[in-house]
Protein backbone atom coordinates (compact mmCIF):
# COMPACT_ATOMS: atom_id res chain seq x y z
CA UNK A 1 0.00 0.00 0.00
CA UNK A 2 1.16 3.41 -0.98
CA UNK A 3 0.27 6.53 -1.80
CA UNK A 4 -1.43 5.56 -5.01
CA UNK A 5 -4.24 3.83 -2.60
CA UNK A 6 -4.65 7.63 -1.14
CA UNK A 7 -5.30 8.96 -4.04
CA UNK A 8 -8.92 9.94 -4.33
CA UNK A 9 -9.89 9.26 -8.00
CA UNK A 10 -12.98 7.45 -8.57
CA UNK A 11 -16.48 9.62 -8.74
CA UNK A 12 -19.41 7.92 -6.75
CA UNK A 13 -20.83 6.41 -9.38
CA UNK A 14 -18.10 4.46 -10.06
CA UNK A 15 -17.47 3.27 -6.90
CA UNK A 16 -21.20 2.12 -6.56
CA UNK A 17 -20.79 -0.01 -9.97
CA UNK A 18 -17.42 -1.40 -8.82
CA UNK A 19 -18.93 -1.91 -5.37
CA UNK A 20 -22.45 -2.84 -5.68
CA UNK A 21 -23.37 -0.25 -3.19
CA UNK A 22 -25.96 2.10 -4.14
CA UNK A 23 -24.63 5.99 -4.06
CA UNK A 24 -27.36 6.45 -1.67
CA UNK A 25 -26.54 4.01 0.64
CA UNK A 26 -22.72 5.21 0.22
CA UNK A 27 -23.97 9.20 1.08
CA UNK A 28 -25.63 7.40 3.97
CA UNK A 29 -22.43 5.85 5.58
CA UNK A 30 -20.81 8.54 5.41
CA UNK A 31 -23.50 11.57 6.79
CA UNK A 32 -25.45 9.61 8.78
CA UNK A 33 -23.03 6.63 10.47
CA UNK A 34 -19.80 8.67 9.57
CA UNK A 35 -18.71 5.73 8.28
CA UNK A 36 -16.34 7.03 4.83
CA UNK A 37 -14.95 10.51 4.89
CA UNK A 38 -14.42 10.73 0.92
CA UNK A 39 -12.61 13.36 -0.33
CA UNK A 40 -13.93 16.25 -2.36
CA UNK A 41 -13.92 18.68 -5.03
CA UNK A 42 -13.91 22.50 -4.97
CA UNK A 43 -17.24 21.86 -6.49
CA UNK A 44 -18.32 19.74 -3.47
CA UNK A 45 -18.65 15.95 -5.56
CA UNK A 46 -17.04 12.67 -3.48
CA UNK A 47 -13.85 11.47 -4.95
CA UNK A 48 -12.73 7.81 -3.39
CA UNK A 49 -9.87 6.01 -3.14
CA UNK A 50 -8.54 2.61 -3.14
CA UNK A 51 -8.67 2.33 0.02
CA UNK A 52 -12.08 3.72 0.44
CA UNK A 53 -12.89 1.03 -2.06
CA UNK A 54 -11.71 -1.41 0.24
CA UNK A 55 -13.42 -0.28 3.39
CA UNK A 56 -16.72 -0.18 0.97
CA UNK A 57 -16.25 -4.09 0.48
CA UNK A 58 -15.80 -4.92 4.17
CA UNK A 59 -18.23 -2.76 5.52
CA UNK A 60 -21.07 -4.37 3.01
CA UNK A 61 -19.70 -7.58 3.60
CA UNK A 62 -20.35 -6.95 7.43
CA UNK A 63 -23.44 -5.67 6.70
CA UNK A 64 -24.54 -8.39 4.07
CA UNK A 65 -22.55 -11.59 5.23
CA UNK A 66 -22.12 -11.30 9.04
CA UNK A 67 -25.46 -9.31 9.75
CA UNK A 68 -24.40 -6.66 11.58
CA UNK A 69 -25.61 -3.13 12.40
CA UNK A 70 -23.83 -0.15 11.01
CA UNK A 71 -23.45 0.96 14.67
CA UNK A 72 -22.08 -2.62 15.15
CA UNK A 73 -19.87 -2.02 11.51
CA UNK A 74 -18.50 1.28 12.97
CA UNK A 75 -17.20 -0.14 16.37
CA UNK A 76 -15.47 -3.12 14.57
CA UNK A 77 -13.76 -0.93 12.55
CA UNK A 78 -12.37 0.71 15.47
CA UNK A 79 -11.42 -2.46 17.07
CA UNK A 80 -9.84 -3.74 14.24
CA UNK A 81 -7.85 -1.62 11.75
CA UNK A 82 -5.55 -3.75 10.59
CA UNK A 83 -8.34 -5.64 8.80
CA UNK A 84 -8.38 -3.47 6.28
CA UNK A 85 -4.80 -2.75 5.90
CA UNK A 86 -3.71 -6.13 5.22
CA UNK A 87 -6.37 -6.05 1.89
CA UNK A 88 -3.60 -5.53 -0.63
CA UNK A 89 -5.83 -6.52 -3.65
CA UNK A 90 -6.29 -3.73 -6.45
CA UNK A 91 -9.82 -2.38 -7.01
CA UNK A 92 -11.36 -5.27 -9.47
CA UNK A 93 -12.25 -3.83 -13.11
CA UNK A 94 -15.89 -3.31 -13.76
CA UNK A 95 -18.12 -5.90 -14.84
CA UNK A 96 -18.83 -6.33 -17.89
CA UNK A 97 -21.97 -4.03 -19.21
CA UNK A 98 -25.06 -6.15 -20.40
CA UNK A 99 -23.72 -9.24 -19.34
CA UNK A 100 -25.39 -11.56 -16.25
CA UNK A 101 -24.68 -9.62 -13.17
CA UNK A 102 -23.02 -6.71 -15.44
CA UNK A 103 -22.99 -3.02 -14.56
CA UNK A 104 -26.04 -1.75 -12.84
CA UNK A 105 -25.82 1.87 -14.37
CA UNK A 106 -25.41 -0.02 -18.00
CA UNK A 107 -29.11 -2.17 -17.02
CA UNK A 108 -30.30 0.87 -16.12
CA UNK A 109 -29.80 3.21 -19.08
CA UNK A 110 -30.86 0.19 -21.40
CA UNK A 111 -34.29 0.57 -18.67
CA UNK A 112 -34.22 3.84 -19.81
CA UNK A 113 -34.51 3.53 -23.72
CA UNK A 114 -38.43 3.08 -23.65
CA UNK A 115 -40.45 5.00 -20.82
CA UNK A 116 -42.79 3.51 -18.18
CA UNK A 117 -45.97 4.57 -18.43
CA UNK A 118 -46.78 7.82 -17.22
CA UNK A 119 -43.25 8.21 -17.37
CA UNK A 120 -41.35 11.48 -18.00
CA UNK A 121 -40.54 11.59 -21.72
CA UNK A 122 -44.04 13.48 -23.12
CA UNK A 123 -43.29 16.32 -19.91
CA UNK A 124 -39.89 16.59 -21.96
CA UNK A 125 -40.82 16.68 -25.44
CA UNK A 126 -42.96 18.94 -24.67
CA UNK A 127 -40.83 21.48 -22.94
CA UNK A 128 -38.32 20.87 -25.58
CA UNK A 129 -41.52 21.60 -28.18
CA UNK A 130 -42.40 24.95 -26.06
CA UNK A 131 -38.49 26.10 -26.11
CA UNK A 132 -38.18 25.75 -29.97
CA UNK A 133 -41.59 27.88 -30.60
CA UNK A 134 -39.78 30.64 -27.91
CA UNK A 135 -36.41 30.44 -29.64
CA UNK A 136 -38.12 30.79 -32.97
CA UNK A 137 -40.73 34.04 -31.86
CA UNK A 138 -37.03 35.24 -30.99
CA UNK A 139 -35.26 35.14 -34.05
CA UNK A 140 -33.54 32.42 -33.56
CA UNK A 141 -32.11 29.86 -36.51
Amino acid sequence: MGPVDDLPVYPIRTVASLTGVDARRLRSWETEYQLLQPARTKGGHRLYSARDLRLIRCIRRLVEEDGMSLQGVKSWLVAHPEELEGADEPPPAAPPAGGPGGDPAARHERRDLEPAPGGRWPQAIGSLERREKRWARRGGA
